[in-house]
C-alpha cells in the first residue's frame, strides 16, 4: 500500500516542542495583556463615572456618543 503525497507531508509536519525562551515570552505577553486590559477597564469606568456625575450636576451629557 503506497502513501499519498499529502499523507507523507502530514507526517513530516509534526510540531516540535517549543523552546523554553519562547514559552516564557508567551507567558510574559499574556501577563502584559492582562495588565493592559485591566488598566483600560479602569480608565473607561472612570470616564463613565465622570460623565454620569457631570450629567447629574449640570443636566446634560459631557460626552455624547450619538
Amino acid at each position: 500500500m503506497s502513501t499519498t503525497k499529502s499523507q507523507a507531508s502530514a507526517d513530516n509536519d509534526q510540531l516540535l516542542p517549543a523552546p523554553p525562551e519562547l514559552l516564557q515570552a508567551v507567558d510574559q505577553l499574556k501577563a502584559y495583556s492582562l495588565r493592559y486590559e485591566v488598566a483600560m477597564k479602569l480608565v473607561l469606568d472612570k470616564l463613565d463615572y465622570i460623565s454620569r456625575e457631570y450629567e447629574l450636576r449640570y443636566g446634560y451629557a459631557l460626552i455624547d456618543s450619538k
